[in-house]
Order: structure tokens, then C-alpha cells, then sequence
């Protein structure tokens, strides 16, 4: 459900996306931080116009000067560990560098061929 939803709004945003739009970098909950989404203006004010705003507020920002310069460390992209596998669905649960456990996501298997992580069951596990 929440991968639909997902997907839905970024249709949209594709739809949506003059050359000179105001965009937001996303991340979605259950997502990692290295799925991020440029979301344009519209449907940021649309789908979490609250967010828009308490996002301005805290950054001292608005729509005249939305400039703002990203705020997680790029650690936060970078796996730690392979906490375990679903050979059902294809897909690992990672352990992401600088975060909780709680923030574990389920990444497809095929992206730990890409990176070398440690697995939590194997001699190299942490």
C-alpha cells in the first residue's frame, strides 16, 4: 500500500515538472535514504502542505528563497550490514551507517551485488 502511494505521487511529479519548479528532495517512510525524490512544489503543498510549511519555517526559507542545503549526512546512504534476507521476496534488510535499527529498509538483493556489506550471520558480521 505504502509503495503504491509512492509511486502515485511520483507520477504526478513527473507529470507535473515545469523546468523552473521548486523542488523537494523526499524521502518516504520505509524507504532508505538513497530512494530519494525530487517532488515539485505543487504536489509537496498538495500531498503535505503542512510539512511545506513547518520545512520553511525550520529552515528559515519560503517560496521567494527556497534554497536550502540538504540536512542527513551522506553516511546515512551508505550500508552497514545485511541484518537478514527474504529469499521469497528477492530483498535484504540493511542496516544503514549513522542510523537506528528502526530505520532498517528492505533493499533488492541485486543491489548488494553493487555494494559489499557484511551479513549479520557471516564471518565478516559486526
Amino acid at each position: 500500500a505504502a509503495a503504491a502511494k509512492v509511486a502515485a505521487i511520483a507520477a504526478k511529479a513527473a507529470a507535473v515538472r515545469p523546468a523552473d519548479a521548486i523542488e523537494f528532495l523526499c524521502k518516504f517512510e520505509g524507504h532508505s535514504y538513497r530512494k530519494l525524490e525530487w517532488l515539485p512544489l505543487s504536489v509537496m503543498q498538495e500531498a503535505a502542505d503542512g510539512k511545506v510549511r513547518g520545512h520553511w519555517k525550520r529552515s528559515d526559507s519560503s517560496k521567494e528563497h527556497p534554497e536550502v542545503a540538504p540536512d542527513y549526512p551522506a553516511a546515512w546512504t551508505q550500508p552497514e550490514r545485511v541484518v537478514t534476507e527474504d529469499k521469497k521476496t528477492g530483498e535484504i534488510l540493511v542496516k544503514w551507517h549513522g542510523l537506528n535499527y528502526d530505520e532498517c529498509t528492505w533493499e533488492p538483493t541485486a543491489d548488494a551485488k553493487v555494494v559489499k556489506v557484511k551479513t549479520a550471520g557471516g564471518a565478516g558480521g559486526s
